[in-house]
């Protein structure tokens, strides 16, 4: 009997509670890997922030549709990342308090006719993206440069492009761009692959070629396979969303920008919450944009060529190459080459414009970077798997490189896991 009393006035107070938990519509296509960042970082802030309600829509064949959000008396949100009418039409029915994920600019009229304070935007620093494509191929003393946009030029591709080309014409040199597809096109790969094939055919070589996304990456790679074109020596090739299971099967393995994905959706997360509380207090969010960057750039076969003319210098980077996971300094590289270290230096300023030291410093981040992202090893253990036999050492030039500690990098840009903190 006294059990039955618990439980009558109990599930009334239960069922208060569930209600007054937010409901939270994420609409993200999951198939894309930059959109399975952001649902981890909406996660993340959730697990520290909620507890919400998550209903997680991805518009595949069969997907039921989600309960009617608008009046409804529960707390409801939406962070949505638009990538169709149809997902872009579910957000724009609802009328709640609701974030983009860099919306494009195709979708935002639909919006005009909202109140403002319902709408909440987070937007990628799309130019930074090429300006770190454009510095990785000018590092490797490029001179010829081509760029691919995406198939729809969406607002996002335009900054990236715009990025990397002005990038490159401030260092002195021009970039051939792709031109725009037709609407037959860009519903026929087949048809579009021909004049792509033609297209890098005519581009003088050796040339460096930044693509918007890696799916457009992967089209250049099959296109120079297809021409007998030789990757990375007659062309380099560079992605852009470090999608690991399509770079890692292209032929050669594609090096690519892993973007601060994760980020855009812990951001998106923290400021819808702070546009739901203050749509129910009555009051208006002031400031409801947030940006996030680029990371780093992953790389891999398809961009690993250097354009050097200078034999010593060549030589010089083969061997770092070799031995960058290896404890390597610059008497190493002279000892090997046997020539004096002035000489050397003399040789490495005027082919690459950095010293040696540097040179060994930017191929063992490249592999921290892939390790921090790639496994789960401690930094403690990634160290010695970089050429560096002191941990504070290594953390030091990965900030000067990079302007964050390796744990920031890891925790931007990965799933937060309990070994890093995470209260179980």
């Amino acid at each position: 009997m006294y059990k039955q009393q618990i439980a009558k006035t109990t599930a009334p107070k239960l069922e208060l509670l569930h209600k007054s938990l937010p409901q939270i519509a994420v609409v993200l296509q999951t198939s894309l890997k930059v959109c399975r960042d952001m649902l981890d970082g909406v996660i993340e802030f959730e697990r520290l922030y909620g507890p919400w309600r998550l209903h997680i829509i991805e518009g595949w064949y069969g997907e039921q549709k989600f309960v009617r959000m608008k009046n409804s008396k529960e707390p409801f949100g939406i962070i949505a990342f638009l990538q169709s009418h149809e997902s872009a039409n579910i957000v724009h029915s609802a009328r709640v308090p609701s974030v983009l994920i860099d919306p494009s600019d195709e979708f935002m009229p639909l919006f005009k006719t909202w109140d403002r304070h319902l709408l909440g935007e987070v937007h990628c620093q799309t130019y930074n993206v090429g300006v770190l494509g454009a510095e990785h191929f000018l590092e490797r003393q490029f001179r010829s440069f081509a760029w691919v946009g995406d198939v729809k030029e969406f607002n996002w591709s335009i900054g990236r492009r715009n990025g990397f080309i002005e990038t490159i014409q401030h260092a002195g040199f021009e970039c051939e761009v792709y031109p725009g597809l037709t609407s037959r096109e860009r519903e026929n790969r087949e048809l579009e692959s021909r004049r792509l094939c033609r297209w890098l055919r005519h581009l003088p070589k050796p040339v460096a070629v930044m693509a918007a996304r890696d799916v457009r990456a992967r089209q250049v790679l099959d296109a120079c396979i297809s021409e007998g074109i030789s990757v990375p020596h007659q062309v380099a090739v560079l992605g852009c969303d470090n999608d690991e299971p399509l770079c890692r099967t292209t032929y050669p393995p594609l090096s690519s920008i892993q973007m601060e994905t994760k980020r855009a959706g812990y951001l998106a997360a923290e400021l819808l919450k702070k546009m739901i509380t203050a749509h129910q207090n009555g009051s208006v969010l002031d400031d409801r944009e947030r940006t996030y960057n680029a990371g780093c750039i992953i790389a891999r076969t398809s961009s690993d060529s250097l354009c050097v003319n200078d034999k010593w210098v060549a030589e010089a980077l083969d061997y770092i190459r070799l031995h960058a996971d290896q404890y390597i300094g610059v008497a190493d590289v002279v000892k090997f080459l046997g020539i004096s270290r002035r000489q050397l230096e003399m040789r490495f300023k005027k082919s690459l414009h950095r010293t040696v030291l540097q040179e060994i410093h930017r191929l063992q981040l490249q592999r921290a970077c892939a390790l921090l992202l790639e496994s789960d090893l401690s930094i403690a253990d990634i160290a010695p798997l970089c050429g560096f036999d002191n941990e504070g050492y290594l953390g030091k030039v990965f900030k000067k490189k990079y302007n964050q500690t390796m744990s920031e990098f890891r925790h931007r840009n990965r799933v937060f896991s309990p070994k890093e903190g995470d209260p179980e």
